[in-house]
């Protein structure tokens, strides 16, 4: 099963939402994931996890190259963007090749995990403003969306962004809206609590902090019981 991450905006808690699922579900209930940075703008959850520069998901279609896959802990695996990221940034990569690509991954994907020994659960990190006619034909094949929005840019969003994130909302398995107020707790179904950045912005550090949170923790679960079955993130 194929959970994928994605916003409208940046700096929306996107990435750290990624990981600190990521943590919980190998650390916390010991279910084994596979993270892939599809992040082509950044490459954030790369850079988070400190993965050495490597073929990530995008090298079999820039070099034919094997892509690099990094064991973070125990149950905890990582497919790196850096490749993608240079590609976006430097190469004029077209967003519809780079869609194509991640396409061509999540109809492989059961089957690359389980050639390598892989988990076959994966979380995907994204580039936000993804288009939706492709998440559509995600969805069609099978995978999972959560759509992450922040309180504060809701707020002040235009009619013409409203409608976007309409659309958005309608399409998502699962809206998660990061906010900053108690009074704005009822505002989606998952919310999550902002928290203080750690000083260290490890992967692990950030992660910590954000379930330390004990309305986090039971959004991040409410989360993995929504995208995933029992049979691959349930109780152990």
């Amino acid at each position: 099963m194929i959970a994928i991450i994605t916003s409208l905006d940046g700096g929306v808690g996107k990435t750290t939402l990624t990981a600190a699922m990521a943590y919980h579900a190998a650390v916390n209930k010991r279910q084994p994931v596979l993270l892939i940075d599809a992040d082509w703008e950044k490459a954030e959850l790369s850079q988070l996890f400190r993965a050495e520069y490597a073929p990530g998901w995008l090298s079999p279609f820039l070099r034919g190259e094997e892509p690099a896959v990094y064991k973070i802990r125990d149950g905890l695996f990582l497919i790196p963007g850096y490749d993608a990221a240079e590609a976006y940034q430097l190469y004029d990569f077209q967003i519809s090749e780079l869609e194509r690509a991640l396409e061509t991954w999540v109809e492989n994907l059961p089957a690359f995990a389980a050639s390598r020994g892989l988990p076959p659960a994966a979380i995907i990190d994204t580039t936000p403003t993804l288009r939706l006619s492709f998440l559509n034909k995600l969805k069609e094949r099978g995978v999972k969306t959560i759509f992450v929005a922040d309180v504060r840019a809701l707020g002040r969003v235009s009619d013409i962004k409203a409608e976007q994130y309409a659309a958005y909302f309608k399409l998502a398995d699962a809206v998660v809206v990061n906010n900053t107020s108690f009074f704005t707790r009822n505002t989606a179904p998952y919310t999550i609590r902002r928290i203080s950045t750690p000083k260290d912005l490890h992967w692990e550090a950030v992660a910590k902090a954000l379930l330390k949170n004990r309305h986090n923790r039971k959004t991040i679960e409410a989360l993995l019981d929504k995208v995933y079955p029992t049979s691959l993130l349930g109780p152990t």
